[in-house]
């Protein structure tokens, strides 16, 4: 044995297992470039008393009732699902309305899904076709929704 025993040995896996990643944490408090952990604080203090927030995830396979995303191939053909933002013009979209009764319900906040993982984005991109543009509805739904959530008060987050 090297002095330690085996209950130096666990001691010793414990506090570097414990210890390290919270001191390693410590200095890696924040995915934002520049933020110090005092604003760090700040910022979750906020999320935290903040409480209820809304997720958007919202896009063209709507049309065809099935869950985002993980149907395509399963429960929707992919040529289908690929060209379904080529009927995507949602008629009654109204983001003012959804950010008043966001706010009147009580969230404080909104994450919106900005581009699918299938590559959907749902602003105007000048990097593909497949976006919010070259839909029917030619709208910016990205755009749209941060102005209207900003008029009510509420923040805005992107995924």
């Amino acid at each position: 044995m090297n002095g330690l025993g085996i209950w130096g040995k666990w001691t010793s896996l414990f506090l570097l297992l414990t210890i390290v990643p919270f001191l390693w944490a410590q200095k890696v408090i924040s995915s934002k470039p520049g933020e110090t952990a005092e604003e760090y604080e700040m910022r979750m203090k906020w999320w935290r008393e903040a409480k209820f927030g809304i997720f958007i995830h919202w896009g063209p396979v709507s049309i065809a009732g099935t869950e985002i995303g993980w149907s395509r191939g399963r429960q929707v053909p992919v040529e289908v699902y690929d060209n379904l933002y080529k009927q995507f013009n949602p008629q009654k979209f109204n983001p003012q309305q959804w950010a008043k009764l966001f706010k009147d319900a009580g969230a404080k906040y909104v994450v919106v899904v900005t581009k699918h993982h299938d590559g959907f984005s749902m602003f105007d991109s000048e990097l593909t076709d497949y976006d919010s543009m070259s839909t029917p509805a030619k709208r910016d739904f990205i755009g749209e929704i941060v102005k209207a959530c900003r008029r009510e008060g509420l923040r805005i987050m992107f995924y």
